[in-house]
């Protein structure tokens, strides 16, 4: 199953960077391990980037001071791209694997 989000700014960014590599979500819907999450940045708008993430873990609230009702899912990044924002079709998306190579080579200029 397929789980379209919202994410911020500042949250983007480490996801695609690698430095975040979970979730915090209310549990509002039935996630599974294996499902894809289609984060797309959020800044006021949809800025028509987005990331394709696996659920690899999930831990239920209601343990280790996570409030019931919510969960923190382990993400592996899939795919990185954008979306046109007046169609909501997908645009561009490149393998994680290549983004890595080019954020390696060319930074934050990408």
């Amino acid at each position: 199953m397929v789980h379209e989000l919202k994410i911020l700014p500042e949250y983007f960014l480490a996801v695609i960077e690698g430095r975040k590599k979970f979730e915090i979500r209310k549990y509002d819907r039935d996630y599974q391990l294996g499902d894809v999450l289609f984060l797309k940045e959020w800044d006021r708008e949809y800025t028509g980037s987005a990331v394709i993430c696996e659920i690899t873990y999930i831990l239920h609230g209601g343990n280790y001071g996570l409030e019931k009702g919510y969960c923190i899912l382990s993400i592996d990044v899939k795919m990185i791209g954008c979306v046109d924002i007046s169609s909501k079709e997908d645009k561009t998306f490149i393998k994680k694997e290549d983004f890595e190579k080019a954020w390696n080579r060319w930074g934050r200029m990408i």
